[in-house]
């Protein structure tokens, strides 16, 4: 069960959509099994390799970034919003991931085959089959929404005593 559980977790955290695939994996796995002279499982060795470079920062029109960034943002209750500070407030009539700039430069566009609020729902379900615990939970969730504010940071160009440019936050 628990390695089953791994999938939801995994896709959730390194799978996004691409103009061709609503999951494209971010990054890939090579699994050596050993076994001994008798043929049994002695053990294994997992290798990952990164398919692209981290799609965090930038996505193109129609992609999404990673999956779990709309799981909550979509997904989250309300008292969770407004735990991680996600709250709409004055939206504009925007829907969440088109109001923060990590998910909103795609378009934000919903998942053909499932829902993000479904999903969320699957992946914390996942989380807590493979032995997580409730502070865990809270911590990695919490660690995505500080991903989305710090996405919000603008830089500006301003000038240092040296007279030299130096970067300031907007």
């Amino acid at each position: 069960e628990r390695v089953l559980q791994s999938n939801p977790v995994l896709e959730a955290f390194g799978n996004a959509r691409t103009l061709r695939n609503d999951n494209s994996s971010r990054f890939g796995k090579f699994i050596e099994l050993g076994f001994s002279r008798a043929g049994h499982l002695m053990g294994a060795k997992v290798q990952t390799y990164l398919l692209e470079k981290v799609r965090i920062a930038f996505h193109a029109s129609g992609e999404r970034n990673y999956h779990i960034f709309y799981q909550l943002l979509r997904g989250a209750s309300e008292e969770q919003k407004e735990k991680y500070h996600l709250a709409a407030g004055d939206s504009g009539g925007l829907e969440l991931p088109n109001i923060f700039h990590l998910t909103k430069q795609g378009g934000a566009p919903q998942l053909r085959e499932y829902t993000d609020e479904d999903s969320f729902a699957y992946t914390v379900k996942a989380m807590k089959a493979l032995g997580w615990s409730e502070e865990t939970i809270e911590s990695v969730l919490s660690i995505i929404a500080g991903l989305l504010h710090l996405g919000q940071t603008q830089f500006v160009k301003v000038a240092s005593d040296s007279g030299q440019d130096a970067a300031g936050i907007e």
